[in-house]
């Protein structure tokens, strides 16, 4: 994808659980390539839906998603859940691992996804996997454990690693801190711009959250975006 490329892009963006009312009218915004911007507002407001959009799980009622230039709205499922898993990390709130798979089990899948099958791939996806373990400051023998015994931190760093083993150009990230304390909370946020730094990925960061704003090179109220005001 090429650099200069705007990493998202919004046109008269609409969405409907309904068929009635919009829970997201957007008319118009953009991130720029590389930006790390902290999107916040009211529970209610539309947070969630909007990353589903972006990141194609939702596909819209009307209007224009583009990421890095590539036309969401204009895929098929199938092709959108390809175009995820190849260059849009996502880490969600719940962090949803399979609790019985191993930890790098779980991070395999976002690799299988992304049709990554080959030795070489294998043979990356191994080296990968240690250096944002270590960049993330889990031990390597979590790899071996079952997702359902680590603790909520170390689900949150799991959840991190596997957004970010395929290398993807867009990071999302929705509400990962709430159930957090200050002090793990600062803990993760430090680590998840460095990794972030290191690849050299766009970020879009979902919270209600107003004090993790100095983080971020810019900021978005949704509610100043989204004339429909929610759900």
């Amino acid at each position: 994808m090429a650099e200069q490329q705007a990493a998202i892009c919004l046109r008269q963006l609409r969405f409907s659980y309904d068929g009635n009312s919009d829970v997201i009218n957007i008319p118009q915004w953009t991130l720029e390539s590389g930006q790390k911007c902290f999107v916040f507002g009211a529970s209610g407001a539309g947070k969630s839906t909007l990353m589903n959009l972006l990141c194609g799980v939702l596909k819209p009622t009307a209007g224009d998603i583009q990421v890095f230039g590539q036309a969401l709205t204009k895929m098929s499922a199938r092709q959108r859940d390809r175009f995820r898993a190849k260059h849009i990390g996502v880490v969600f709130q719940q962090f949803n691992l399979i609790p019985y798979l191993t930890v790098a089990e779980n991070i395999r899948l976002a690799s299988w996804f992304a049709g990554k099958t080959t030795s070489s791939d294998d043979q990356n996806f191994q080296q990968r996997l240690l250096e944002l373990v270590a960049a993330l400051q889990l031990k390597p023998e979590v790899l071996h454990r079952p997702s359902r015994e680590l603790s909520v931190g170390q689900q949150q760093r799991v959840a991190i690693v596997r957004a970010l083993i395929n290398q993807p150009e867009l990071l999302i990230v929705d509400e990962p801190t709430s159930a957090l304390d200050s002090y793990a909370r600062d803990n993760f946020m430090q680590l998840l711009m460095s990794v972030c730094e290191q690849q050299r990925s766009s970020l879009l960061f979902v919270s209600h959250d107003l004090s993790l704003q100095s983080y971020f090179d810019v900021d978005v109220n949704l509610a100043d975006i989204n004339t429909a005001g929610g759900q």
